[in-house]
C-alpha cells in the first residue's frame, strides 16, 4: 500500500503545486482525499452496507449475510466491533 500512498500523494502534489518538502496531510484534506488505507475501508464498509441492504449486485449480496444471533452488542466503544465500525460509527455521515 505505500506504493500507492505514494501516487496518491505525487498526484496531490501534481494537483496542487505543493512542494515536496510540504506536508501531504493537509494537502489530502484539502482536497478531500482519503489516504489509502482509509479509502480501503471505506470501500469496504460501502460494499457491506449497500450488500446487507439489497441495493448492489447479487453476487456480493450472496457473500453479506446480516448473522444477528450470536453477535455481542456492537458499538463504537465496545472491543468487539470491528475497526471499521470504530472508523466509521455513524454511516449517515458518509453520505
Amino acid at each position: 500500500m505505500s506504493r500507492l500512498q505514494s501516487v496518491q500523494n505525487a498526484a496531490a502534489r501534481l494537483v496542487t503545486g505543493t512542494r515536496r518538502c510540504d506536508h501531504i496531510t493537509p494537502v489530502l484534506r484539502l482536497l478531500r482525499w482519503l489516504p489509502v488505507r482509509q479509502r480501503v475501508d471505506f470501500k469496504v464498509a460501502t460494499l457491506v452496507d449497500r450488500s446487507l441492504s439489497g441495493n448492489s449486485a447479487p453476487y456480493l449480496a450472496d457473500d453479506c449475510h446480516a448473522g444477528h444471533a450470536s453477535l455481542p452488542a456492537v458499538g463504537p466503544g465496545n472491543d468487539a466491533c470491528p475497526a471499521v465500525c470504530r472508523r466509521y460509527p455513524d454511516p449517515q455521515h458518509l453520505r
